[in-house]
């Protein structure tokens, strides 16, 4: 992608475009980020396989839930890395990209972990409300948190700040446009939760939730896939909110990989 081709108004129909051509056109890179970073959810199931197969979409505090949320931060910051080059017209490796998380490991990680502190601080604050109905308990904080905090990892990969800087400086970026953030979101997670409850609906019954390890791995490959596809569109989400806010000079945007 070159940079004229960049500047544009954000929006849904406008990221989701800019994602599909970085996807499809370099499947050789974004597939192996995604296959080696989510290798490690693969290999924690595979050692310590979990009790009740499908607590694991709901069980945040597993050890299954806690890698896959590591690695999902880690796919955010490895497309960020990936598409900014891009908009600047520079196409990396995949050792590159890798040469270039390895600095920004640590702060991304205290970001991930900031994010889903705030998350179930939403969570447990909507649990006590009285006006607000049971289905919708985890539903409106997760919408809030994500559209808020919608490019703060992207932010740590780019702009070098802090952990709460982050936050902040996502928080900016979104602000007045928000609307078009949770449209991005639900796209995606209507996909996504489409498919996980066929998964419980009609999977795991007849396997009499018992999975065979084979199906397992294949289903992580899928969420390795959903998830890069995820990190590419918050990508290219950071790329048009900064344009629209700090105006079309990128320079200081890709200053870091020159």
């Amino acid at each position: 992608m070159t940079e004229a081709a960049a500047h544009g108004p954000f929006g849904i129909g406008t990221v989701l475009v800019a994602g599909a051509r970085a996807l499809f056109g370099r499947p050789g890179v974004y597939l192996p980020l995604a296959l080696i970073i989510y290798a490690p959810v693969v290999a924690v199931f595979l050692l310590i396989p979990p009790s009740d197969p499908s607590a694991l979409f709901y069980d945040i505090t597993s050890i299954d839930s806690i890698v896959l949320l590591f690695c999902s931060c880690t796919m955010s910051l490895a497309a960020t890395v990936v598409v900014v080059a891009e908009v600047r017209g520079r196409r990396l490796s995949v050792v590159q990209v890798f040469l270039a998380l390895i600095p920004r490991l640590g702060v991304m990680a205290v970001t991930c972990g900031l994010v889903t502190v705030i998350f179930f601080t939403f969570v447990a604050a909507t649990m006590f409300s009285p006006v607000i109905s049971v289905p919708l308990i985890l539903f409106i904080p997760y919408l809030a948190t994500t559209v808020v905090l919608w490019v703060a990892i992207p932010a740590v990969a780019v702009e070098r700040i802090g952990p709460l800087t982050s936050l902040n400086r996502s928080r900016v970026l979104t602000k007045g446009h928000r609307w078009s953030v949770f449209g991005l979101v639900l796209i995606i997670d209507v996909v996504h939760v489409g498919i996980v409850l066929v998964f419980e609906l009609f999977v795991l019954p007849v396997f009499g939730f018992q999975i065979p390890v084979v199906f397992f791995v294949l289903y992580f490959l899928f969420e390795a896939f959903l998830y890069m596809i995820y990190s590419v569109v918050a990508a290219y989400s950071y790329v048009y909110l900064k344009i629209s806010k700090d105006g079309p000079d990128i320079d200081d945007l890709v200053r870091v990989f020159a």
